[in-house]
Order: structure tokens, then C-alpha cells, then sequence
């Protein structure tokens, strides 16, 4: 989704402020419930100076996915040790990507946890299917690599572990969540880190996971 060349014509500062405004007002409310006159009041704008920028509330959302999406997988890609041949290690280098990534852009990594979220509505349709098999492009393509260099077994159904591992990130931070009841909206409110814990712990945490994944839970 591209905006309008309204917007492409803001200066730098101008447009950084949409957006951070844009994905805090996103990721606090959800898609439904965001309201694009709270941005626009924050912003300072004339509510018809902003459909300059985005014919829409559904432009905008695609468009911050659109951009969050691609930002997320350009920092995997410079963050992570591709060369790792092991499961376990590329579980973790990934995970411990995921945190850099989130105390990096904090809103970001916000928003894009809420359109996993998200529930089909007629505006979206099913968005979060459509992300989540996204996800799953890239993990394939991981796993398929790992198949070639006989990292794991080659009678592993590649479609259902890469299910298990884009899944296994999202159940590790719900753990998180959990157990150290963290208040997301409130870190998204005060611009932290949405895990504030420190990294150490959530990379212990991450192993422990991994760990079952990759060993199993019955004894040998």
C-alpha cells in the first residue's frame, strides 16, 4: 500500500511523526477501536490536511504493516548469523534479533504484535492470516536450508515445523507476558521496550522453549 504523494512530499521529521503517531495509536487500540482524530489531534493537523496523506484508515494501517513488515525482516537479515547449521542456534540468533528489534523501535515491534491480534472485520478481511503466512514464507525458507545441510531430518513435514517455530516466538512472549505481568499498554504509552525485562532473562526464558522443541519431553 503506498501513500499519497502528499505524504511521500513531508519532510523527514513530518513524516516519522505520522507514523510514530499512526503505529502508537494502532497498537494501543487495535484496528477497530483506533481513532485517526486522536492522531490527527496529536499531530496538530486539520483533520482534511491528513487525507492527503492516506485516503484512509485502512490505507494507513496497510501501509505502517506494509513498512513494519519489511523493516522487521531487513533487520533479521543484518542481525542474524545465517550461517548457523544448527536448529537450536538459529532459534535463538532469531529470538535474540526479536529483542534488539524491539528496544530499537519499540512502536514497531508494538504494532506489529497487535495485527497479530486482530480479528477478521470487513475492512481487513483476514489480515492476520495473510501476515502470519508472510511469517511463514521467510521460516520455510529458513527451515529448507537447514533440510540441505542436514540440520534436521529429512522426513520433517517442512510446512508444520515452520508453523511450530512462527509460532513458538509468539507462545514465548505470552510466557513472558505472563509471568512477569507486563502491562503492554502502558509500556507502549511511556515509549519503552514492550518486554522490560532484562535480556539476559528473556533469552533463558527462549532456551528453555528451544530446548523442548528440539529435545522433545520424554526421557531416553
Amino acid at each position: 500500500m503506498v501513500a499519497l504523494k502528499t505524504f511521500q512530499n513531508l519532510t523527514q521529521d513530518k513524516k516519522e511523526a505520522v507514523v510514530r503517531e499512526s503505529l502508537r495509536e494502532f497498537a494501543l487500540h487495535g484496528y477497530e477501536i483506533a481513532s485517526l482524530s486522536n492522531v490527527i489531534t496529536r499531530l496538530g493537523l486539520a483533520k482534511g490536511s491528513f487525507y492527503r496523506y492516506f485516503e484512509s484508515k485502512q490505507a494507513l494501517y496497510l501501509f505502517l504493516l506494509e513498512r513494519c513488515t519489511a523493516l522487521r525482516l531487513q533487520f533479521d537479515t543484518d542481525h542474524v548469523d545465517s550461517s548457523i547449521r544448527d536448529l537450536p542456534g538459529l532459534l535463538m540468533e532469531h529470538f535474540a534479533a526479536k529483542i534488539k528489534f524491539d528496544k530499537q523501535f519499540p512502536l514497531h515491534s508494538a504494532f506489529l504484535y497487535s495485527v497479530l491480534l486482530e480479528k477478521n472485520n470487513d475492512e481487513l478481511k483476514d489480515i492476520h492470516l495473510e501476515n502470519k503466512e508472510k511469517i511463514l514464507q521467510v521460516t520455510r525458507k529458513v527451515i529448507t536450508g537447514l533440510t540441505g545441510k542436514n540440520a534436521i531430518r529429512a522426513d520433517i513435514d517442512v510446512n508444520m515445523l515452520s508453523f511450530m517455530i512462527s509460532e513458538l516466538q509468539v507462545m514465548i512472549l505470552s510466557y513472558i507476558q505472563l509471568k512477569y505481568h507486563i502491562d503492554f499498554r502502558e509500556n507502549i504509552r511511556t515509549g519503552i521496550p514492550l518486554y522490560s525485562i532484562p535480556d539476559k532473562e528473556m533469552l533463558s526464558i527462549a532456551k528453555k522453549f528451544v530446548d523442548i522443541l528440539y529435545n522433545g519431553v520424554t526421557l531416553k
